[in-house]
């Protein structure tokens, strides 16, 4: 899930810049094609809930190596722009918002955006069908069992009913 959220923020911010800005997902020692984006991931939570749901939180960090001229005016302007289009992101066939949203520029003239973004889904459990059941039933007139079966590969049903008269005593 934490890659998902890495790959959401990829994909926010080419619609964003376009392909003119290279977006880097893994750490890049040396070589980056200036202007360009890098994402990462400083810390994640997994935190399971009730109902078979569990809450993913990712603490973010994009940077934004500008080019060389007028950094500081060109870092406000692309920061603005990362809170648009962060602050909504399709993920999936739903939505992933980035909250906590704080940006500032380094020494060395590198816009540094963190921020978290915190995503619910449900863990589909396999549901695994009874081949057999049988209940009991006490009524006022006597006891009634009753047990069901099914051949889940026919789809027949058949039901069984056996009754036992109580004993006068």
């Amino acid at each position: 899930m934490v890659n998902k959220i890495v790959d959401c923020i990829c994909e926010a911010l080419f619609e964003e810049f376009g392909d003119t800005y290279e977006i880097y997902a893994e750490p890049v020692e040396q070589g980056l094609q200036e202007p360009c984006f890098s994402v990462s991931v400083q810390q994640s939570t997994i935190l399971p809930q009730p109902g078979n749901i569990t809450q993913v939180t990712a603490d973010c960090l994009v940077q934004y190596y500008p080019s060389k001229e007028e950094v500081c005016l060109d870092c406000q302007e692309v920061l603005v722009r990362l809170y648009d289009c962060l602050g909504l992101m399709q993920m999936g066939t739903g939505f992933a918002r980035a909250i906590h949203f704080q940006g500032e520029i380094s020494d060395d003239g590198v816009l540094e955006v963190h921020f978290s973004v915190s995503k619910r889904y449900r863990l589909e459990a396999e549901t695994t069908l009874m081949q057999q059941a049988q209940s009991e039933i006490v009524t006022d007139g006597g006891v009634t069992q009753a047990s069901y079966s099914s051949d889940l590969q026919n789809q027949n049903t058949q039901v069984q009913t056996n009754e036992q008269e109580k004993e006068d005593i």
